[in-house]
């Protein structure tokens, strides 16, 4: 578990921020922000296993946490800014949440259907798993109907190999037994 570690945003040397779970909250206060009934004002920035912040998703346990996280503190308005390379996508998934109790998905498939889909975005072949990981696995993929992951999630079940395609990468998946039973 990692500990809590305090010190000033890189935005702002007013802006204190902890870091937690992986998660960079950054807290601007009401003396250095001027809004009507402003209680708190958190930015979430997301932070990946490199340390490269901003190139991250949120996937459905970590908007609770933040979720969460924003409710401890008390506060009567707690305002949540996202920073990251799916912020829109991030916030509007918690809102729903909100609204609904329920994430809404990702993609318009599930399972490595869904992976494919969100690996097809960007990815440049040819790529090692290693690469993969570090490159895709940010992202967020509908394992379910009801369950959004980490790309990373399946891609650490790869053989150790080079890959020439997506479709290569799944099929790989799908050789090597990938059933959601398994995890």
């Amino acid at each position: 578990m990692k500990t809590h570690r305090f010190g000033y945003c890189p935005l702002s040397d007013r802006m204190p921020y902890r870091i937690l779970r992986g998660f960079l909250f950054s807290v601007k206060y009401r003396d250095s922000v001027v809004v009507d009934g402003f209680d708190d004002l958190i930015g979430v920035y997301g932070c990946s296993e490199d340390g490269e912040i901003n190139l991250y998703q949120f996937d459905d346990a970590e908007l609770l946490n933040i979720d969460t996280n924003a409710k401890e503190r008390g506060q009567d308005n707690v305002y949540l800014t996202f920073h990251g390379a799916r912020m829109y996508a991030d916030a509007a998934r918690l809102k729903v949440y909100e609204k609904n109790g329920t994430f809404p998905k990702v993609t318009k498939a599930v399972g490595l259907a869904s992976l494919k889909s969100v690996l097809e975005e960007d990815i440049v072949f040819p790529a090692t798993k290693g690469e993969l990981i570090e490159k895709q696995g940010w992202k967020v993929f509908d394992l379910t109907e009801n369950e959004h992951v980490h790309a990373r999630f399946l891609l650490e079940k790869l053989p150790k190999e080079k890959y020439a395609s997506v479709d290569e990468v799944i099929m790989a998946l799908q050789k090597h037994n990938y059933k959601k039973k398994e995890y």
